[in-house]
């Protein structure tokens, strides 16, 4: 009740709402769904964090509705939702980050801080690892060389022979922007470095 109570002070619903999501099964997620459309921003942006971290089928399917709510199409909402699931990395989400990869709707919190929904649709395409995906990351970085880090991490995240070779690509381009260069050196870098061998713990006897 304490998360609904809009006469107790912000920290005490924060608060409330972290107990909420610390318990991360599927029993919690109707209170965070209602948390999720409070009137209360930093309520709302936690209750859409914690669902990106129970992560359940019914926790994304929250997700997914919030990106696709036109009323919350040029807000921040939008953006944390998001981001929450780069965290689930479910393919049913496939879509709606293709979506929001096109976006460029540049929104801005009451500090000035700015922010970008396609970069954090990148990296969470990259996060659920789905080859498929290539070719819209592809003409994506064609159409917006802005979003050249955020997709070679995606490119290295997916980490298949087409992959390394778009990355390899950002490396060469002289369009892309020096962090997408140095993301892309980062990838291929780690592919040159062998792994080290792991060998089992010998029988004690």
């Amino acid at each position: 009740e304490l998360t609904k109570d809009e006469t107790k002070p912000g920290m005490a619903r924060a608060y409330a709402l972290g107990v909420i999501g610390s318990i991360g099964t599927d029993e919690v997620v109707p209170y965070l769904e209602e948390a999720a459309q409070d009137d209360d921003y930093g309520t709302r942006w936690r209750a859409i964090a914690h669902l990106g971290a129970i992560g359940s089928t019914r926790a994304v399917e929250i997700l997914i509705s919030i990106c696709k709510d036109p009323a919350k199409m040029n807000s921040l909402d939008r953006y944390y939702a998001v981001a929450a699931l780069k965290k689930v990395k479910n393919r049913e989400a496939i879509p709606v980050l293709l979506r929001a990869l096109k976006d460029k709707y540049e929104m801005q919190d009451e500090a000035g801080n700015k922010f970008h929904i396609d970069h954090n649709a990148a990296e969470a395409l990259g996060s659920i690892g789905d080859p498929s995906v290539i070719p819209y990351l592809e003409e994506a970085l064609r159409d917006d060389p802005r979003l050249g880090y955020s997709i070679a991490k995606a490119l290295g995240k997916i980490g298949n022979e087409t992959a390394i070779r778009l990355v390899k690509r950002i490396l060469a381009d002289d369009k892309s922007t020096p962090g997408a260069k140095q993301e892309a050196k980062r990838i291929l870098d780690n592919l040159k470095t062998p792994k080290a061998l792991t060998f089992p713990a010998p029988d004690k006897k």
